[in-house]
């Protein structure tokens, strides 16, 4: 396996090893990543939640990749997933406007969703696709300018994901923290 595949693979599993991990204290599973180890390897220790976070996690690959987007594509999404809900398609913020995974708002990037739609990992993926990634905007076209750069890393990838996608009030902080989430899973391709 080599290149990209080799890349896509460290993705994955990073990835659902966070899932595994349940979310709980990312400082600390990234820690243990970082030295080798898999934490909760024994699957009596799944919950549903961590079961759940899982297949969120791989949800969103599969739609990504789906449409033709690399490795460093999903990392970005999966980091900027876990900053935004611990990959949680029922968190709810502010005031019950923001819902998902990636927090989509009612009156941003899931204007015209349903609160189902925009709690369903697949279709909220999608609409991020079709709405951002894809979008003849200012910010798709900033997003794009930095995804089709071959030289921009996967943390460039993450605050960029951040900045023209998700694009939270505090852009600066969320950023960083971020990119952050992305050099502790994975170190390699940051």
């Amino acid at each position: 396996m080599g290149g990209q595949q080799e890349a896509d693979g460290v993705i994955r599993l990073k990835a659902w090893q966070w899932a595994l991990a349940g979310g709980v204290g990312l400082l600390v599973a990234a820690k243990a990543f970082a030295g080798g180890a898999t934490p909760m390897a024994d699957s009596a220790q799944f919950s549903p939640t961590v079961a759940k976070r899982r297949k969120n996690a791989q949800t969103i690959e599969r739609v990504l990749r789906s449409n033709g987007y690399d490795y460093r594509t999903v990392g970005a999404a999966i980091a900027n997933a876990i900053g935004e809900s611990g990959l949680n398609p029922d968190a709810v913020g502010d005031s019950g406007h923001s819902v998902g995974v990636f927090q989509l708002h009612d009156q941003g990037g899931g204007h015209g969703m349903t609160h189902a739609q925009r709690s369903d990992v697949a279709t909220a993926t999608q609409a991020l696709i079709d709405r951002e990634l894809r979008s003849g905007s200012k910010h798709g076209r900033n997003w794009r300018e930095v995804a089709d750069n071959p030289a921009s890393s996967l943390g460039d990838l993450t605050e960029a994901w951040c900045r023209f996608v998700e694009r939270p009030k505090n852009q600066d902080a969320d950023s960083a923290s971020r990119r952050a989430i992305a050099a502790k899973l994975w170190p390699e391709l940051a």
